[in-house]
């Protein structure tokens, strides 16, 4: 698993085809996630940057934004009826979206000791 500087998880689980979605410290810190507005569909081709999701927490709204650029193969569905998901499990079964975007476009991400450092330096 490797991280975003945004607190994004980002996890290659086949050649080229990543899940991703808002790491521990992001749910931390945002509070309660209480509604996700999908703003991506399957098939939709981004760019590193775009805006694919509206996070809400107690504390704010948050857009979940496209680590890098990829074609969206999957929105997490299960989110639409139960967002709590995310609070309970957002590095599981929280995740967001599923991507294409090639081998190694996660390579200038940070691992996760790298991440742990600069998440608790913010």
């Amino acid at each position: 698993m490797r991280f975003t500087e945004l607190h994004q998880w980002v996890e290659e689980i086949q050649p080229g085809i990543f899940k991703i979605g808002l790491s521990s410290f992001a749910v931390k810190e945002l509070g309660e996630v209480v509604f996700i507005d999908f703003l991506k569909n399957c098939g939709d081709s981004v760019k590193s940057g775009d805006p694919l999701a509206e996070v809400e927490s107690l504390k704010s709204v948050n857009y979940f934004q496209a680590p890098f650029d990829a074609e969206i193969k999957e929105v997490n569905s299960l989110l639409q009826n139960d967002v709590s998901l995310v609070n309970k499990d957002s590095e599981g079964c929280g995740w967001l979206f599923v991507v294409n975007a090639g081998e190694n476009a996660d390579s200038g991400l940070m691992d996760e000791q790298a991440y742990r450092k600069f998440a608790t330096a913010t």
